[in-house]
């Protein structure tokens, strides 16, 4: 039996890697390499998951709430303060939904006039395959602007 020098501190450590062959100690860094790889992987995984997919989506008066939640804590805003902020703030929102909505229609005339200047120079043929195709582009955007109004 070998005996223990003291301090032990001094003894090269860990066991592992305490040998002379430099194809072992190669080998025993990389194992060590590795697998503090996938720890450290798997706890980032683990948190980019929880942020991503833990909380649901809130609806528009929630996140609404969310943010001057928010902002009330990161300003240190008085309680006043606080409802000023809200009440400011949701009067923009009613201002931006108003613009939204006229953007939104001026968008859908110009759509519409660009769909028709393309069916002018398609034969019959074409306008039906087009017609086809704006239609499930059409439901793709509905889709598409379904699931933004629930979030």
């Amino acid at each position: 039996m070998k005996a223990m020098t003291f301090p032990f501190w001094r003894t090269r450590w860990p066991p592992l890697l305490n040998t002379t062959s430099p194809v072992r100690k190669a080998a025993s860094w990389l194992a060590a390499v590795y697998l503090l790889g996938m720890a450290t992987g798997a706890l980032a995984g683990q948190q980019i998951f929880i942020h991503v997919h833990a909380s649901a989506p809130l609806s528009s008066p929630a996140r609404h709430a969310h943010f001057v939640d928010n902002l009330a804590r990161d300003v240190s805003l008085t309680p006043v303060q606080r409802q000023s902020v809200d009440r400011i703030l949701q009067d923009a929102s009613v201002q931006f939904e108003a613009i939204h909505r006229q953007t939104d229609a001026s968008i859908n005339s110009v759509r519409m006039q660009g769909r028709a200047e393309v069916r002018a120079i398609l034969t019959p043929d074409q306008r039906t395959k087009f017609d086809e195709w704006l239609r499930g582009l059409d439901e793709n955007r509905d889709r598409h602007d379904r699931q933004a109004a629930h979030k």
